[in-house]
C-alpha cells in the first residue's frame, strides 16, 4: 500500500479496525476476533468470531479480562478455518488497533504458528492518536475516552473494542490532520507530529521510548480484585530493556492486575526486576549493588515474567 493509496484511504476514511483477545500468555493463543469495517466514514459491517486456540488453556488473568470459557470454545473453528475471512477484510486496507503493537503482535504470532503471511502494509493505533487529539486527558484507555466522549461501551467485549476503535480513528483523523502521521513506514502513528517541527533527533527519540512509556494509571497496585497468592501480589516491581511481545504498558497493566505495585526506578525496596534486551548498563550495576549489600531482589527475563502471568492458583501455592 503505496503512500499515495494510503492517504487517500485516510482522507476518505476508509479502514478496518480489529480487536483480539487472547486465551493465555502465549501471543498465537488468539481466541476471540472483533473487526470493523469503515468505509466513507461509515462502519458497514461488524464481526465478531469465537477461536479455538491450537492449545484450549486460559490462564487466570485472561479469563478474568475477557470472560471467556473453556466451554464457549469447544466447538468454535480454528484459526485456520476462520482465516480466510478475516484476510479478506484487512487485506490492503490500513488496519487500525487501540493499542495496536498488542493486537498486530497478536496476529503476526498466530500467521507464524499456523505457517501464513502476514497481509498488514499500514496500521494505525488510536491510543497514539488519542494522546495527542486529547492531551487534556491523563488517562487514554478506551474506557477513559468513551467516558470523556459521552459514548457507551462494554469493555473487553472484541467486536465493542472494535467498533469503538474505529470510532476513534473516525474522530480523531480529521481533528489531527494527515500531516502530523508518519507515512515512511507500516505504523502511521510511529510518530504523530505535534503542531509544531520537532528536530530529528526528538522524533527519533519519541518513536524508540514510545514503547517504553508507561502510563500514570498502571503505578498504583490494584490489590481489590488480586489474588494474594500470586507471585505479583503486592511486589514492587520494575521493568528495565526493550520487551519484545509488550509493549511496557501493557506488560505494566497485566502485572497491575495481579497486584504489583509497579515502579519506574530500582531501589532497595524493589522486589522484581524484569530485564529486558538492550536494558540500561545503570540499571543492570544498580541491580548488583543492591544485591551485593544483601537486599533481595529476584531478577527474571520476559519469558519467565510472561511464564508467570499464566500460572495458575496450584502453582502460587507450590
Amino acid at each position: 500500500m503505496d503512500t499515495a493509496t494510503t492517504r487517500e484511504a485516510l482522507s476518505s476514511l476508509n479502514f478496518t479496525a480489529i480487536d483480539f483477545e487472547t486465551a493465555n500468555e502465549k501471543r498465537h493463543s488468539l481466541c476471540a476476533i472483533g473487526v470493523v469495517q469503515v468505509r466513507n466514514g461509515v462502519i458497514t459491517d461488524t464481526w465478531k468470531q469465537l477461536v479455538r486456540p491450537a492449545e484450549l488453556r486460559f490462564s487466570n488473568i485472561n479469563r478474568s479480562v475477557h470472560r471467556i470459557s473453556d466451554a464457549d470454545l469447544t466447538s468454535a473453528p480454528t484459526f485456520a478455518e476462520v482465516w480466510p475471512t478475516l484476510l479478506s477484510m484487512i487485506e490492503n486496507r490500513i488496519v487500525v488497533a487501540h493499542n495496536a503493537d498488542f493486537d498486530l503482535n497478536v496476529l503476526k504470532q498466530t500467521l507464524d504458528y499456523y505457517g501464513f503471511d502476514d497481509p498488514v502494509r499500514r496500521s494505525l493505533c488510536t491510543m497514539k492518536l488519542s494522546r495527542m487529539a486529547f492531551p487534556e486527558l491523563e488517562h487514554h484507555g478506551l474506557s477513559d475516552l468513551c467516558t470523556h466522549l459521552q459514548w457507551e461501551f462494554v469493555h473487553h467485549d472484541c467486536a465493542e473494542d472494535a467498533r469503538v476503535t474505529a470510532k476513534l480513528a473516525m474522530h480523531a483523523v480529521p481533528l489531527l490532520g494527515l500531516e502530523r502521521l508518519h507515512f515512511d513506514g507500516s505504523d502511521l502513528t510511529a510518530q504523530v507530529f505535534s503542531a509544531g517541527s520537532p528536530s530529528p533527533r526528538s522524533k527519533a527519540y519519541s518513536a524508540t521510548f514510545a514503547s517504553k512509556k508507561i502510563e500514570t494509571s498502571l503505578l498504583q497496585p490494584n490489590l481489590e480484585h488480586a489474588d494474594p497468592r500470586n507471585p505479583f501480589y503486592a511486589k514492587r516491581i520494575v521493568f528495565t530493556g526493550d520487551l519484545l511481545t509488550l509493549d511496557r504498558s501493557t506488560a505494566a497493566e497485566r502485572a497491575r492486575i495481579c497486584g504489583a505495585d509497579v515502579n519506574t526506578s530500582i531501589s532497595p525496596k524493589t522486589n522484581i526486576v524484569v530485564i529486558g534486551v538492550n536494558a540500561g548498563p545503570s540499571k543492570k550495576q544498580k541491580i548488583e549493588t543492591l544485591l551485593s549489600k544483601g537486599v533481595d531482589i529476584r531478577v527474571i527475563d520476559e519469558e519467565q515474567f510472561i511464564q508467570m502471568l499464566g500460572e495458575g492458583p496450584d502453582d502460587w501455592t507450590a
